[in-house]
C-alpha cells in the first residue's frame, strides 16, 4: 500500500523540489484536502478551471489581518498592513478588483512595456559591465534585483538614491501574500507597510506640486476622479512595486538556472536568437517563478467527484500544471524548441497578472544579455538554495563563473 500523501508547503523536502510531489498528487489524488481543510489541485485543466470560475474569488487579506485583532496586545495593531495590501489587486474581487486595475491598466499593455526596452537593455548592459570588471557576478543580486528595482521605480517615477530603503520595504512585504505566515511575521511587517505609505504620501506631495512623466504623477492627477482615495493610490504603489520585483527576480534566477543546468539548450539560445520569445515561454513553464496561489471557494463546488465546500482555501499549483503530461509531452524536460507552450505562469483569468509582460521583458533581455555576454558562463556552486516561501519559487543568490579575459578579447575584436 503506497505511503498517503501530504501537502506541507512549508517542508524543505517541498520547497527544494515541489514538482516531485505535483507528480504524485496529479498522479494519485489531483483534487487533494488536507487535515486543515484546504485543497490543493495540481492538474492543468482543473488550475485552468478554477482561475476562470466564478464560483472561486481571492480571500479579503484586510479582512484577514483585522481578525487578528483579538490576539494582538497591548499597542500591537496591524491597521497599517491592512490598509496598505488589502487593496492590493490580488486580494480584491470585482467590481473593486475591475475599477482599481483599470487606474494602471494602461502602463502596462504590450504597447506601453515595449517603450520600456530601451532602458531595459540600458540596465542589463550596465550590470554585466560592472560584473566582466568585478570578475564575478551573482545573478540574483548583481543582475535580477537591480533591473528590476531600477525598472519598476523608473516607471513609478521612484529616485535612484530613494532605491535602497524601497527595496529594503519591498523584502519586508514580499511575503504578505502567503497565507501560512504567522502573526509575529504580520507585526514586523506592520513597521514596514507604515513607512512604505509614509514614502509615497510625501512622494505623492512632491508631484502634487511638481509633476513630472511618471506613473505617481499620473495617479495623483486620478485624484480628483469620483471614488478615488488617496489610500488606494498609495497601496496601489507598494502593490505593483512588491509585485512587479519578486516576480522579475525569480524569473532571472529560475531562467538562468535551468539554462547552466541544461547546457544543451542554453548553447541553443545563443545560436538562435530568433527562438527567444518561445524559448521564454518555456523557460517560465519549466520553473515557474510563482508556484502556488490561493482562491477562495464562494460556494460549494464538485470537482472530480470531491466536494470543495463554500469558504474553502484552495490552492493552485501553477508550477504542477506547468508539469502536466497531459497538456505538455515530456514536461520535466527543458525544451525551447517546444510549441505551443501554454503555462499558467502568470494565472490566466481575471488575476492575470498586470506586470505580466514588463516581466517578459525583463526577463528576456536579462537572460539573453547573459548568456550572449558570457559564453563560459557556469554555476559556482551545484547546491542552490531556493527562497522558503510557500507562493514564489526562485533562488537567494545564483553566483556564476565566466572567464573575464576571454570576454574581453572577445569584445576588443568586436565580438
Amino acid at each position: 500500500m503506497s505511503q498517503r500523501l501530504h501537502f506541507d508547503p512549508l517542508s524543505s523536502e517541498f520547497l527544494a523540489d515541489p514538482y516531485s510531489l505535483y507528480a504524485r498528487m496529479r498522479a494519485e489524488d489531483p483534487v487533494h484536502c488536507n487535515a486543515m481543510g484546504s485543497w490543493l489541485l495540481t492538474r492543468h485543466d482543473d488550475v485552468v478551471a478554477v482561475l476562470r470560475d466564478h464560483r472561486f474569488g481571492v480571500h479579503s487579506m484586510a479582512a484577514n489581518l483585522r481578525s487578528k485583532g483579538r490576539f494582538l496586545g497591548p499597542g500591537q495593531k496591524l491597521d497599517a498592513l491592512a490598509d496598505t495590501v488589502g487593496q492590493w489587486l490580488m486580494f480584491d474581487n470585482p467590481p473593486e478588483h475591475t475599477r482599481l486595475r483599470r487606474l494602471v491598466s494602461r502602463s502596462f499593455t504590450t504597447g506601453s512595456v515595449e517603450l520600456l526596452r530601451a532602458q531595459v537593455e540600458e540596465r542589463v548592459a550596465a550590470c554585466l559591465d560592472a560584473a566582466r570588471e568585478r570578475g564575478e557576478l551573482d545573478v540574483i543580486h548583481d543582475l535580477a534585483v537591480p533591473l528590476a528595482v531600477g525598472t519598476i521605480s523608473s516607471i513609478l517615477g521612484v529616485p535612484a538614491k530613494d532605491r535602497a530603503r524601497v527595496l529594503a520595504w519591498t523584502e519586508g512585504l514580499s511575503h504578505i501574500v502567503d497565507p501560512l505566515r504567522s502573526l509575529e511575521e504580520y507585526l514586523a511587517m506592520e513597521q514596514v507597510a507604515e513607512e512604505f505609505m509614509e514614502y509615497f504620501r510625501a512622494l505623492f506631495r512632491e508631484r502634487r506640486r511638481n509633476p513630472e512623466d511618471d506613473l505617481v504623477s499620473a495617479l495623483v492627477a486620478k485624484e480628483k476622479d469620483k471614488g478615488v482615495t488617496e489610500v488606494e493610490l498609495l497601496s496601489m504603489c507598494t502593490n505593483l512595486f512588491t509585485a512587479g520585483y519578486k516576480t522579475t527576480v525569480n524569473f532571472i534566477g529560475n531562467g538562468v538556472l535551468a539554462l547552466l543546468r541544461n547546457p544543451a539548450q542554453c548553447a541553443l539560445l545563443r545560436e538562435a536568437p530568433e527562438a527567444v520569445p518561445r524559448a521564454m515561454e518555456e523557460l517560465l513553464r519549466y520553473d515557474s517563478p510563482v508556484q502556488l496561489i490561493t482562491r477562495l471557494a464562494c460556494e460549494e463546488v464538485s470537482l472530480r467527484g470531491r466536494t470543495i465546500p463554500a469558504g474553502s482555501m484552495v490552492f493552485l499549483a501553477l508550477g504542477g500544471a506547468n508539469r502536466d503530461p497531459e497538456q505538455f509531452a515530456n514536461p520535466d524536460r527543458l525544451d525551447l524548441t517546444r510549441t505551443e507552450v501554454r503555462h499558467v505562469a502568470f494565472a490566466p483569468g481575471m488575476h492575470h497578472c498586470l506586470g505580466a509582460m514588463l516581466a517578459q521583458l525583463e526577463g528576456q533581455v536579462a537572460i539573453l544579455g547573459l548568456v550572449q555576454r558570457f559564453e563560459d558562463l557556469a554555476l559556482r556552486t551545484e547546491g542552490v538554495a531556493m527562497e522558503s516561501d510557500v507562493i514564489f519559487r526562485g533562488p537567494r543568490s545564483l553566483p556564476v563563473s565566466f572567464d573575464a579575459r576571454t570576454q574581453a578579447l572577445r569584445r576588443g575584436r568586436g565580438g
